[in-house]
Order: structure tokens, then C-alpha cells, then sequence
């Protein structure tokens, strides 16, 4: 067949009343056919797999929906990947960041500088140096118009917390139960077209309980052991007492990829943020973390901590010898200069992770052999914070592909079936 048939299918969902793309999560559940019945089988064998929550990344880039859209299309392979084991993957979406602009003085200088250098090149065809600096200046413009209400870093935290205070409320309704019993059809809460490619998508439109962006600040604290279908728009219900304890359902697994593992874990470290949401801490919400190939520093930084077993100092850091070029690039040409100082590198934040089980999956060739990003990917190392401050099972797993293939790599298959079980039952041993 020159087509094979789907393995996984999908459902959108908007987390807010703002109805944005980026502020809506996508399901991904198993298709129950001859092509994923062996995948299922095999990964249902001994224990159910979790739920599993991922924040997906875009170099925290996203402000407009085409620019999302790409690297949303790009990332769904991820979703795909973890749904084709035979349990639930929800992708969430948050606001984006945009490519900031040097000050207006300086882009003038600059622009002025080009004018000055094509003429003289071209002795004197000011016309051919109009030509080149005059679309440059309109590129400029529609950049600086574009990134007009771009998101914050607080305000991709936000979102996040407001999808996992949506998907905790309507648990049942979006039938986020996984089981060696694999649904077969498309959650009844969604009716819409779908699209017979690599999975099979319907959207809908369901409202928020709760949309109000609420604003937090986390202090610092001493550091110790711890598309396009037909949409019909379904009546919601109250949720149940198994929807919002994760006890009573299935054990539910958050995380993130690439800018995505960044945001998530960063929120992670400000419970504070979940209390203001009405939910419950992260270590009653989920039953254990999962990090792909995540940006886990945007520094070089170290930080000593205290081992929470043997009571002694141990120092925590990024790779030395690093180049940082490039980070500092990426970093200061999404956030600003200014701003690019303080965006925190959760392997360095001051509170303590939460105390639950850490998967941390990485790259053996992050940037295809070059070191050039490596100052990004340090789950090695936050896998060592973690064991020392929270005393929980922490495992590095590092797999044979590249930071933007692994996500739909066999490899990456291979190593989410082997360790996704052994994830939640080091939080549920019996």
C-alpha cells in the first residue's frame, strides 16, 4: 500500500476564551488497527502506561499562529511517537516569544551605514542602494510590528499552568484514561472532519472554567531536600472526584521538549503558581517528569546545593569549556539583551524541583556533532540536582539521535517504552 494507515488520531482543544492557536493542546490517542495493535500489545503487557503531558518548544518563539505553525507541524512527531505506545499524549501550546529588534537609533545607524556602503561600492548608484536598504527598513517594520504583544516568560508560564488546570477538570470528558484497552473512536465530546495523513485530527472549541490570567512572582527560598473541520460545541459537565485526583486515574507524566522542557520545568520550581490556579501541588497532580532533549540552562552558571542524604555541599554546573556564542545569540535575538539576562536556567533556579521521578532523555549529537548548543542541553547535570535535593529516582537516558530528528527517531521509541512504566512506578512502587 502506498499509504499505511494511521496509527494515532487527535483532537484540538482551546485551554482559554481566547480561543488563540497558541493557547490550545492537542490528544493524541492510539488508532486500535492492524498497524499498532503489536505497538499496544507490547507496551501493555506488565503495567498500564501514564498520561503524558508535553509542553512543546519553538525556541520560545510562537507569538503569531504562522509562525507557530511550522514548528507545530514539526513537533506533532513527538505526540505521534508517545500515543503510538498505546496511551494519551497531550500537547500543549503556549503564547510566544518574537524576534526583538536592536533600539531604533541603532537600526537607523545601521540602514543608514548599508545606504552609504552600496553607494560607494557601486560608485554612486544611489539607486542601487536605495533598492537594497529601502525593502530591508520594510522588513524591519513588519518585524517591529509583528512582535507587538509578544508573550513574556511569565506569560507562557501562565498558560501552561492554566492547560494543566483545564486538562485536571475535564479529565473525564476528554477521556485522557490510558489502558491496555485502546479506544477506537474519536473522543464523542468532538465532532469534526479528519485528515487521513499521519494522524487523524478534529477540533473543537470547548469554554475554560477558569481563563483569567492571573499574575505570580516567586521568591527565592533556601535550597533543601524536598484546524480545520467542522466544530460542534459540547455542554460541559462537572468533573469527578477520579478526574481531579490523579490517585483515583491514570497516573498522569508532564514534561516538555527542547524550549518546552525549559518552560515546564521552570514552572515546576514555582508551585506557588499551581495554588493560585486552584490546583494541587505538582507532586499530587502527577506521578512523574519527563524531559526530551530539554534546554535545561541558558548559561553557563554552577549552584551548591546540599545533598539531601548525606548532608554534604555538592556543586551543580553547566559543562566548562562551552562555546556560548551562539546560546547568546538565540537568547538575546528572542528576548532582547536586557531581558536575556534574566530569563532563569531551571538547573540553577533556587527552589528545589518537585519530588517526584525525573526522566531526562538527551542527544548523543544535540546539534548534529557540534558543541555549539551544548550549553542548552545539560540533563545529565539537572538529573544530579534532582537525586541531591529531592532524594527521588532520577534516571539520564541518552539516545542516538539529534535534537531535531529525535522526536519522531525509533530510538527515542524504544528508550519512552522501556522507561515510561518504570517512571511512575518509582512514585507507586506497590
Amino acid at each position: 500500500m502506498l499509504f499505511s494507515k494511521p496509527t494515532t488520531e487527535s483532537t484540538r482543544h482551546y485551554y482559554s476564551k481566547d480561543k488563540l492557536f497558541e493557547k490550545s493542546l492537542d490528544i493524541y490517542k492510539p488508532i486500535d488497527n492492524d498497524n499498532n495493535k503489536g505497538a499496544k500489545d507490547d507496551a501493555s503487557k506488565e503495567e498500564d502506561l501514564p498520561i503524558v503531558i508535553l509542553v512543546v518548544g519553538s525556541g520560545w518563539v510562537g507569538h503569531r499562529a504562522f509562525v507557530y505553525a511550522g514548528t507545530s507541524w514539526w513537533n506533532s512527531s513527538g505526540p505521534k511517537t508517545i500515543a503510538s505506545l498505546g496511551t494519551t499524549c497531550v500537547c500543549i501550546r503556549h503564547r510566544g516569544a518574537f524576534c526583538v529588534l536592536p533600539q531604533r537609533e541603532v537600526v537607523v545607524q545601521y540602514l543608514t551605514l548599508l545606504f552609504a556602503t552600496v553607494g560607494a561600492i557601486t560608485g554612486g548608484h544611489w539607486d542601487v542602494a536605495l533598492a537594497v536598504t529601502v525593502p530591508l527598513a520594510v522588513l524591519l517594520i513588519l518585524l517591529a510590528l509583528g512582535g507587538r504583544g509578544s508573550a513574556t516568560l511569565d506569560d507562557m508560564l501562565e498558560d501552561v499552568v492554566e492547560a494543566i488546570q483545564w486538562i485536571d477538570s475535564h479529565r473525564d470528558l476528554l477521556e485522557l484514561h490510558s489502558s491496555s484497552s485502546v479506544p477506537t473512536t474519536t473522543s464523542t465530546s468532538v465532532v469534526g472532519k479528519k485528515d487521513s495523513m499521519d494522524s487523524t485530527q478534529s477540533q473543537t472549541t470547548i469554554p475554560s472554567e477558569t481563563s483569567t490570567t492571573l499574575s505570580a512572582s516567586t521568591g527565592s527560598s533556601d535550597l533543601s531536600c524536598s484546524d480545520n473541520g467542522n466544530t460542534k460545541e459540547q455542554p460541559m459537565e462537572p468533573a469527578t472526584d477520579a478526574s481531579r485526583n490523579p490517585r483515583a486515574a491514570t497516573p498522569m507524566v508532564f514534561g516538555g521538549y527542547s524550549s518546552g522542557g525549559h518552560v515546564a520545568t521552570t514552572l515546576l520550581h514555582q508551585p506557588k503558581r499551581f495554588q493560585k490556579h486552584g490546583l494541587s501541588p505538582p507532586e499530587e497532580l502527577f506521578q512523574g517528569i519527563l524531559v526530551i532533549s530539554g534546554m535545561m540552562a541558558v548559561r553557563p552558571e554552577r549552584i551548591t546545593v546540599q545533598d539531601c542524604k548525606t548532608q554534604q555541599p555538592i556543586t551543580i554546573a553547566t559543562p566548562s569549556g562551552l562555546p556560548t556564542f551562539l546560546t547568546n545569540l538565540v537568547l538575546q535575538t528572542v528576548w532582547g539583551a536586557e531581558t536575556a539576562k534574566h530569563i532563569p536556567s531551571p538547573l540553577t533556579q533556587a527552589r528545589p524541583p518537585p519530588a517526584l521521578p525525573h526522566l531526562l532523555v538527551g542527544c548523543r549529537n544535540e546539534m548534529f556533532g557540534l558543541n555549539w548548543l551544548d550549553v542548552y542541553f545539560c540533563s545529565a547535570e539537572y538529573r544530579d540536582k534532582v537525586q541531591a535535593l529531592t532524594g527521588q529516582v532520577a534516571k539520564y537516558v541518552q539516545v542516538e539521535s539529534d535534537h531535531w530528528n529525535v522526536l519522531s527517531s525509533t530510538a527515542l521509541r524504544n528508550a519512552l517504552q522501556e522507561e515510561l512504566p518504570q517512571l511512575v512506578g518509582a512514585k507507586n512502587p506497590d
